[in-house]
């Protein structure tokens, strides 16, 4: 079998390829509608861990920039609380350990119409535990919308779905 030693063949065939993979690589990038962005800090008086979700690249920027907006100012001012008691305890001589702020965010579903994610934030400002609190986001990427449950539950759904938790409710009210 005879061998194909032309370089210049080689090269545009290594070019085409390697012009194949740059735009692969553009549409996965463009494709991506969401990321997570992660700092951590750390000084005597507070650690602080942030994983916390940044959309991109979706059609309304507008939506995506207010939204973008709401979760960092969420983000910020739980940080700031934190931070304000660990101040405090520290300046009252309360404070025994680095007291904690960690935000982290799980992607539970996406897909090109619709991301589905929660936020964790959890602190510990002493004591024998901390404390966790989370929200969920549930976005409807056509139409540039938060999705509530009444977007996706019809009522008389929700009515029966009531009614069955209310039932299980009274049937395990020993525990």
């Amino acid at each position: 079998m005879p061998s194909d030693n032309n370089p210049q063949k080689r090269f545009y065939i290594l070019a085409i390829i390697l012009l194949i993979a740059i735009f692969a690589y553009m549409y996965t990038i463009k494709s991506q509608k969401i990321e997570i962005i992660q700092s951590s800090t750390k000084n005597n008086t507070i650690q602080i861990t942030i994983s916390m979700p940044k959309l991109k690249n979706l059609d309304n920027l507008r939506f995506q920039e207010e939204l973008n907006n709401t979760i960092e100012n969420k983000v910020k001012e739980f940080v700031k609380q934190v931070k304000n008691i660990a101040e405090q305890d520290k300046k009252e001589g309360v404070q025994t350990q680095p007291y904690e702020a960690n935000i982290s965010t799980n992607i539970h579903y996406q897909d090109e119409n619709l991301i589905c994610f929660v936020i964790y934030y959890y602190q510990f400002t002493g004591g024998a535990h901390g404390i966790t609190t989370f929200e969920t986001y549930n976005i409807d990427l056509k139409n540039s919308k938060l999705l509530s449950l009444n977007d996706i539950i019809e009522k008389e759904a929700e009515k029966i779905i009531k009614q069955q938790m209310v039932n299980q409710i009274k049937s395990n009210q020993q525990n």
